[in-house]
C-alpha cells in the first residue's frame, strides 16, 4: 500500500502580504492577517483573489469616489491607516 501524503499547512505555502494591496484595495497587514481599512474586516489568507473579491463586492463605489492615484485617494488611505494605528 502507498503511504498517504501529509496535507500542506497554510504556513508552508509562504504567502506574503504585498504592499501594492494597500494602495489598490485599502488593505494592510495586521497580526499576520489582511485588515480592510474601510470596514475593519479581517481576511485570514493573503490571496489576491480573496482581497479583490472582498473589495469589489463590498466597496465597489470606492473606485468611483476615490480613483487610484488621486490626491483624495492618498489622503483617505493615510487617514484610515493613522486611525488604525491609534486604535492599537
Amino acid at each position: 500500500m502507498a503511504k498517504c501524503k501529509a496535507k500542506r499547512k497554510y504556513e508552508d505555502v509562504h504567502r506574503n502580504f504585498l504592499e501594492e494591496w494597500e494602495d489598490a484595495l485599502f488593505f494592510i497587514e495586521r497580526n499576520r492577517k489582511a485588515l480592510c481599512l474601510l470596514c475593519s474586516t479581517m481576511i485570514s489568507h493573503f490571496k489576491a483573489s480573496n482581497l479583490q473579491r472582498h473589495f469589489s463586492t463590498l466597496h465597489a463605489n470606492i473606485v468611483k469616489e476615490l480613483p487610484k492615484g488621486t490626491k483624495l485617494h492618498k489622503q483617505t488611505l493615510s487617514t484610515l491607516k493613522s486611525q488604525v494605528k491609534r486604535q492599537s
